[in-house]
């Protein structure tokens, strides 16, 4: 049977979902309304984290453990009232953001937004985003001795390029419900797109390793560089990948399309 990881295509539409996360430029958010995404069936039992109380983050909303119950949560509309950012970890190294949010049964409570990692981030922004020229391009970093480019990880894709070149490392990772690593010698991998399109890969060999919850995640990085590949990877949004028999549906297909789009000039 087949394994399906996130059930969010069941709920929303993934144009809406490729809209969603504004990074650093927190001020795209100015007047949205924060809507509380649904979790895939086997995580909601872990809940909400970084929703609170109190203006000084130590109070967690609703608190069940170290988070807020999923229910507590689960499609609530929050206006963004205001933000500020915040500081945290040794020396004040990393830059977060304290979101002051307000909903008619909630009341007022915070949500302490991380920039640097989009699956962190529980909402879809009402209406979308709207972003700037260039916005996407700009996250992608040059290595010191620049020798090649490297895209930020969404849903767990990260994107590897040579400057000038048109071979593409695309690195995915899989989380799976399985509780060991699989077998070695697992192969097989399908990239589905929007348009009903694919790229599959049969023999493609994958790896796995154990996560922090004690389950096992499966890595393929296979190189592309067809031409009729490329065109699909910059013309259309991936919708969900397969890796052998587990799958996952992939929300934010939009921002690798941009990705992919930034790349080929590079």
């Amino acid at each position: 049977m087949k394994k399906i990881i996130s059930l969010l295509a069941l709920f929303l539409s993934l144009g809406a979902l490729a809209q969603n996360f504004p990074g650093e430029k927190v001020e795209l958010l100015n007047g949205k309304t924060l809507k509380v995404l649904p979790k895939a069936e086997d995580s909601q039992k872990y809940g909400f984290e970084d929703f609170y109380t109190d203006a000084d983050l130590k109070n967690i909303y609703k608190k069940e453990g170290y988070v807020t119950p999923y229910n507590e949560l689960v499609g609530k509309e929050f206006k963004l009232i205001s933000y500020e950012p915040l500081w945290v970890g040794p020396d004040k190294k990393y830059l977060r953001y304290k979101f002051l949010l307000e909903n008619s049964e909630t009341g007022q409570i915070y949500f302490k937004y991380d920039p640097e990692v989009s699956f962190k981030f529980p909402f879809e922004v009402v209406g979308g985003l709207d972003y700037p020229e260039g916005f996407f391009c700009e996250k992608i970093k040059k290595d010191g001795t620049a020798t090649y480019y490297t895209t930020p990880f969404e849903d767990g894709i990260q994107i590897v390029k040579n400057p000038g070149s048109q071979v593409l490392v695309v690195t995915i990772n899989l989380p799976t419900t399985e509780t060991s690593i699989p077998v070695a010698g697992w192969k097989g991998l399908t990239i589905v797109f929007d348009s009903g399109a694919t790229i599959s890969l049969p023999n493609e060999k994958l790896k796995a390793s154990l996560n922090s919850y004690g389950k096992a995640v499966l890595t393929a990085s296979p190189i592309l560089q067809k031409p009729t590949d490329l065109k699909l990877l910059t013309q259309h949004k991936i919708k969900s990948v397969k890796l052998n028999k587990f799958e996952k549906v992939v929300n934010e297909g939009g921002i690798l399309k941009e990705y992919f789009k930034c790349l080929q000039k590079m």
